[in-house]
């Protein structure tokens, strides 16, 4: 592509080689892109530049940069250092991979500096209209990685068949004293079930928004169908679970009842849901939400059918609990999310709030592209006196965007930006098939004439029509005289005549949107999870070619005892190398070892950690009893009624009294009238503010729970990358020793060891509603009437105590009943209500400590797991040397029992060999 680089401080002389140059552009011509060379982000050069939309609107333009990748085109592999040379390379009509480099055998650090260019390269891409299908961008680890998995794709057929043929051949063999034979035969369908599993191409996308941001209709550009109901009023009460259908009608399966719908009974579909939705938005009781539903559709063409697609709730509508809920589960469970942004609102703070627990959510499970942003609704910039440039607006949030979460330690740097209108992209696909009561029946005459005038004529075929409902009738107009409104735009504001209902997708910007979702999906997402999967085939593979190995060298050493005492001896010392740098209690962490590892890594610092390392031997394990203790101090009964009944209801009490009665303290009131608001009062605010405690420390333990899994997960991935390298330190001096005393070699494969980090995710609930708790009233009332006792066998109860105490009879002032709280001690009394009542420490101990304990106990077994599947292999291979030593001295075999014991091995080894070879392909 042609390129123009811009001057990096004369404006106007920039400003006039893009007019010059848009001037000479014709539709034939190459395509041009101007490259700005100012330190300024684009969102505030290109303002600067007071331009016109209409050239605006044609103008092509990216920031330049220093990159350091290579261009690999057909056989050749090309480096740049400035993206400017990059994109004159760069021919958009043959395929080609743009590969960033440098995250190869270097630190965490850098390897997140690669991946922050490679995004950035991409946002510019984008910028400039450049389709990733045809330049796909990696970096040099992903790249190594895709080759492999390119390679295991290709021949996955043979992988299956020659691991197959395997097992049959270790099954067709006798038992073997050593019982080799069932271990490689466990390993071998370990293996097959694997490999099933990287053929499972289900991956899933979410579409997430705070309330009516418009991701609903994302969602129907992708599975080009409207089927649940969209409205400004109307919001998505659940997570409505999109999937292609296996026959020809629509499946709505529901509280798990299966019900299909013809095409013909669409509309009936969508009255239904309707109905749902709406019955959703009445039911306070169970937070505005109904379970999720799984939605079958038919479709032949859509490019999306492969996927699974989740619409989830917006959670920050009042009250909607439900929503909240459904909105987190979706999003622990998708690979690639969409979190699209309102134009109209530009960024919220509740909308903020909601991206960055989404970011931290995806950070945690590790899934460095699945975020994508999206400024949706941008058809609406049409309506207000801003500017009207897309890349300057998407600019403009994304820089926004990265320098707000800085300043809070969230880096948005590696998140990519698309702006979109999917209302426009989802009428162009809709409007040639709405049903009119014209002489073709639809508006299919938009498909080889889409212009104004044919839209014009199809709203007025509508015109006193009884063919067509009132609600389908509204939904038909609104669509058509919308995409009216967008070729007027276009024209007026941009001098762009769209003469397509394809020009006009284009125009909305949402194939771009679709391009790389579908990229990150098949490009990104995919080749993760089969990247993980290898790792642990692989894992296998090594083990079963050690079992062959030792088992080779210990038969070949029994032959000589000299060099089987040589032998033994230097195998003994290579257990006790290899058990050192493996060691369980974790010296390397005691005390000032941990201390010295956060400091050169300020994001393994735990204080769980800290504590856990003051005592030796270390246990992860005990990290489970530091998180316990500290829920328990600040969500027990006792520091719940601690802080609530003695601070939090005398505080909003006051505020309520004041509110009610004025803020006079001389004012006079009646004892009769006070007292009968009181009891209220204490029992709205007692529920109010016990919920509202609970989830402010439940959010604050949360959020730093978080921070220790992460912090915690970093260290231990640190602790075993470094064992890995000493575990091939220890191979490789041991195999020198074994050369040079015996002249035999210790094979040994290490298995691949994969990262812990940012694996595990909290079952976090925010914006919870107040706490249930059914007898708050009944426990208020015993508070409140205790006092009769106290009464010298009266019973005039709370109000006779009140009068005792400020010596009044029938009024009272406003300065007495703000103190009656203290005056009274009831803050003691409601104490000892909920703790005899119990429902309160049952509800806490059940729906708040319990669950919380459950999320880090399955952090840290999921933690133990991974550490648990490592070392398996690698004490695997160590015990069998042991093993093999120890039998070999039991007794002196004869001749011919060397001789099976060597046969059977080799038949095992033989019947493996059909995978191993294989498979060996893959490694190499």
């Amino acid at each position: 592509m042609k390129t123009v680089l811009l001057h990096p401080t004369d404006v106007k002389a920039a400003r006039e080689e893009i007019i010059g140059n848009i001037a000479n552009m014709s539709d034939k011509s190459e395509k041009l892109v101007f490259v700005s060379t100012s330190e300024k982000p684009l969102c505030d050069y290109i303002p600067e530049l007071e331009l016109k939309e209409k050239i605006q609107s044609r103008m092509l333009i990216c920031r330049e940069m220093k990159i350091n990748v290579r261009l690999i085109k057909d056989t050749s592999s090309t480096e740049y250092t400035l993206f400017s040379e990059l994109l004159k390379a760069i021919d958009e009509k043959t395929e080609c991979t743009v590969v960033v480099c440098g995250d190869i055998g270097v630190s965490k650090e850098d390897e997140i500096k690669v991946r922050y260019q490679l995004c950035d390269i991409i946002q510019q891409f984008i910028y400039i209209n450049v389709q990733l299908s045809q330049v796909q961008v990696c970096t040099e680890k992903e790249a190594r990685d895709n080759r492999k998995i390119r390679i295991f794709e290709k021949n996955i057929n043979r992988y299956k068949e020659s691991v197959a043929a395997a097992i049959a051949n270790v099954n067709s063999l006798p038992n073997d004293d050593r019982n080799y034979k069932n271990i490689i035969f466990s390993k071998l369908n370990d293996i097959k079930n694997y490999i099933n599993e990287t053929q499972k191409n289900e991956l899933k996308i979410a579409a997430a928004a705070s309330k009516k941001s418009g991701k609903s209709m994302i969602v129907n550009s992708m599975i080009e169908c409207e089927i649940a109901p969209t409205s400004l009023e109307l919001a998505t009460p659940n997570n409505c679970i999109y999937r292609k259908s296996k026959d020809d009608k629509y499946h709505l399966i529901y509280k798990q009842k299966d019900i299909a719908y013809s095409a013909q009974q669409l509309e009936s579909m969508r009255s239904d849901l309707y109905k749902k939705f709406i019955s959703a938005g009445k039911d306070y009781e169970n937070g505005l939400g109904i379970p999720d539903m799984d939605i079958y559709y038919p479709t032949e063409q859509n490019g999306f059918s492969s996927y699974t697609i989740y619409d989830t709730p917006g959670p920050d509508l009042a009250g909607a609990k439900g929503h909240s809920n459904a909105a987190y589960r979706a999003i622990n469970e998708v690979d690639v999310l969409i979190f699209t942004i309102d134009y109209s609102k530009y960024l919220t703070d509740s909308e903020y709030e909601y991206l960055v627990d989404v970011w931290k959510l995806c950070r945690q499970k590790g899934k460095k592209y699945s975020l994508i942003l999206n400024v949706n609704k941008l058809d609406l910039r049409y309506d207000d006196n801003g500017d009207k440039c897309v890349i300057r607006i998407v600019d403009f949030i994304r820089n926004k965007l990265i320098n707000t979460g800085k300043k809070a330690g969230i880096d948005f740097g590696d998140c990519v930006v698309i702006g979109t209108s999917a209302l426009t992209y989802f009428n162009a696909i809709a409007a040639p098939s709405l049903k009119c009561p014209n002489s073709d029946g639809d508006c299919r005459v938009l498909l080889s004439d889409f212009s104004d005038r044919n839209l014009k004529k199809c709203i007025n075929s509508y015109d006193d029509s009884d063919e067509i409902s009132a609600d389908y009738e509204k939904r038909a107009i609104s669509t058509l005289q919308q995409l009216r409104g967008m070729l007027d735009n276009a024209e007026v504001w941009h001098k762009q005549n769209l003469c397509s209902l394809e020009e006009m997708k284009l125009f909305s910007g949402m194939p771009n949107l679709l391009s790389y979702v579908s990229y990150i999906a098949s490009q990104k997402a995919r080749n993760e999870k089969v990247n993980n999967i290898l790792l642990k085939i692989s894992s296998e593979s090594a083990f079963i070619n050690n079992l062959f190995q030792i088992e080779e060298l210990v038969q070949r050493l029994r032959e000589n005892k000299v060099m089987l005492e040589r032998a033994k001896k230097i195998l003994g010392e290579f257990q006790q190398g290899v058990r050192e740098v493996i060691d369980p209690d974790y010296k390397e962490l005691y005390k000032d070892g941990y201390i010295s590892i956060y400091s050169n890594n300020p994001q393994m610092q735990s204080q769980y950690l800290l504590e856990l390392t003051q005592k030796f031997p270390i246990k992860i394990q005990e990290v489970r009893d530091f998180f316990k203790r500290e829920v328990e101090s600040q969500l027990g009964l006792n520091p719940v009624l601690d802080e609530v009944t003695k601070r939090r209801i005398n505080t909003l009490l006051t505020r309520r009294i004041y509110k009610e009665f004025g803020d006079d303290d001389d004012t006079t009131l009646k004892i009769e009238n006070v007292i009968g608001s009181y009891e209220k009062f204490i029992s709205e605010i007692s529920r109010t503010a016990m919920g509202d405690y609970v989830n402010e420390r439940k959010s604050d333990i949360y959020e730093k729970l978080e921070e220790e899994e992460k912090a915690i997960s970093e260290t231990f991935s640190y602790i075993w990358d470094k064992r890995i390298e000493k575990l091939q330190e220890v191979v490789e001096e041991y195999s020198q020793k074994l050369a040079k005393e015996c002249s035999e070699t210790l094979n040994i494969e290490l298995p691949a060891f994969q990262t812990v980090v940012g694996k595990y995710t909290t079952g976090k609930d925010v914006n919870l509603n107040n706490l249930d708790i059914n007898s708050i009233n009944k426990v208020v009332e015993e508070a409140m009437h205790k006092y009769n006792k106290f009464n010298e066998g009266t019973t005039d109860g709370f109000v006779g105590l009140v009068r005792r105490i400020f010596g009044a009879e029938k009024k009272i002032t406003l300065g007495n009943v703000v103190q009656i709280y203290d005056k009274a001690k009831i803050s003691y009394d409601l104490e000892v209500a909920y703790k005899k009542n119990g429902n309160l420490e049952a509800y806490l101990k059940d729906n708040v400590i319990k669950p919380m304990f459950h999320d880090m106990e399955d952090f840290v077994a999921g933690l133990e797991a991974d550490i648990c599947v490592l070392l398996c292999n690698i004490l695997a291979s160590i015990n069998q040397i042991k093993e093999s030593i120890d039998e070999c001295e039991k007794y002196e075999k004869t001749v011919e029992e060397l001789e099976q014991k060597k046969y059977s091995l080799e038949c095992l080894k033989n019947a493996v060999s059909v995978f191993s070879e294989c498979w060996n392909e893959v490694i190499r």
